[in-house]
């Protein structure tokens, strides 16, 4: 069931972080949302995981070298845009 799954991946997330094992009220949140049906349940579970790894996103880039790395990233960008050599598409990371 994906409420005993969701249950389990954020217990085991938090347990590694040493906080709190589950709230009272998330665990209120996840019997609520056993009630629904399957598709509903992951709908929300889908929009709960992505807010998750949204929050992770804003941990790594708050970290003062991370944003050190990209402002210097921003500047070459910007460099590269002046002196005509910036290319249009995705990022090469090579």
């Amino acid at each position: 069931m994906l409420g005993s799954a969701l249950i389990l991946y954020l217990q085991k997330r938090n347990y590694n972080k040493g906080e709190v094992i589950i709230t009272e009220q998330l665990q209120h949140a996840i019997e609520a949302l056993q009630r629904l049906p399957a598709e509903a349940q992951n709908a929300i579970a889908q929009r709960i995981l992505e807010e998750i790894e949204e929050q992770e996103w804003d941990v790594i880039v708050s970290k003062p070298r991370v944003q050190g790395r990209l402002r210097e990233l921003g500047r070459q960008a910007l460099e590269e845009e002046k002196l005509g050599e910036a290319e249009e598409g995705g990022f090469d990371c090579r």
